[in-house]
């Protein structure tokens, strides 16, 4: 009880502190636009980039993270928080951007080997990742690819997969192929991480999902469920390590499974005036710096 009375205050207060930072910086970010036409929304949400990462270098609590049990009740506790100013609506959300695997670590055979026995357990041909090998693994001059998808789509994308239309496209793909529609039962979505990353930076065992943990153990959901963690499991890397079997800490070193990552994704939705869009970018909070930024308008 104690704990969770700390980890209450610290969200509280966080919670506190970030919505009054933001509505000063709105406020700014409301008299930098108003010489700015209303079409002109890509200029003004980079406008709001930049203030909101102003803003979030100064927040003493992401300076004070000294713990992966203070990291997680940030990430893990915090709702979504409601902005509103005059004329703009935002919802803010937080969350760790080392919660799901980078596609690229199925260039690696263990990996890859780790992916088809997931698949294989939740009934899904292994063609799949031999189609998902093709499209991360750039363009080949000698025409030797895994499978024959580039014959029936040569236009195709060769150098990863980086987006959730990317993620349709190949469903599609491969319930045309092989008559089945078992891939649609795995939320692939909530598993992989989506950007243009060529570099697998790992991923966060205190934020990973179950069918994660079932992706890269070939392990079923009992077990995978056993390891989830509530963010207080692993507070350090002998912590997890100590959770697994010796067979099972093989199996992580491909996917760079470890425990405190400080980074976060931060996700944003705007009104403005009716007009909606969204932004969503990583922040390190050792850096003090964003990236991977995505726009929708």
């Amino acid at each position: 009880m104690y704990k969770k009375g700390i980890a209450l205050l610290i969200t509280i207060f966080f919670i506190m502190l970030i919505t009054m930072s933001i509505g000063i910086g709105l406020k700014y970010i409301n008299n930098a636009t108003k010489s700015i036409k209303e079409n002109q929304s890509l200029v003004q949400n980079t406008l709001l980039v930049d203030d909101i990462l102003k803003i979030l270098k100064r927040l003493p609590q992401l300076q004070d993270i000294n713990s992966t049990e203070y990291l997680a009740t940030l990430l893990r506790e915090s709702p979504k928080i409601s902005l509103q100013t005059k004329d703009i609506d935002i919802i803010l959300h937080l969350s760790s951007a080392r919660a799901k695997i980078n596609p690229v670590v199925f260039k690696k055979t263990k990996a890859l080997e780790s992916f088809k026995i997931f698949l294989q357990n939740n009934m899904v041909n292994t063609g799949y990742a031999d189609i998902f090998f093709d499209l991360i693994n750039g363009y080949k001059p000698d025409g030797l690819y895994a499978t024959d998808i580039f014959n029936d789509y040569p236009e195709l994308y060769r150098e990863g997969i980086s987006s959730p239309a990317q993620l349709d496209f190949l469903a599609d793909v491969y319930k045309r192929k092989y008559h089945e529609n078992s891939i649609d039962k795995l939320a692939m979505k909530d598993i992989l991480y989506m950007s243009d990353s060529t570099t697998n930076e790992g991923v966060d065992a205190n934020y990973l999902s179950s069918l994660g943990w079932q992706l890269i153990l070939g392990c079923g959901e009992e077990r995978a469920n056993e390891l989830l963690s509530d963010g207080f499991l692993y507070p350090t890397k002998k912590d997890l390590e100590d959770a697994l079997s010796k067979e099972e800490k093989k199996l992580i070193i491909p996917f760079k499974v470890g425990v405190y990552m400080k980074i976060m994704t931060v996700e944003m939705q705007i009104n403005k005036n009716g007009q909606e869009s969204s932004i969503k970018f990583e922040y390190n909070i050792k850096t003090k710096k964003g990236s991977n930024f995505v726009f929708k308008i």
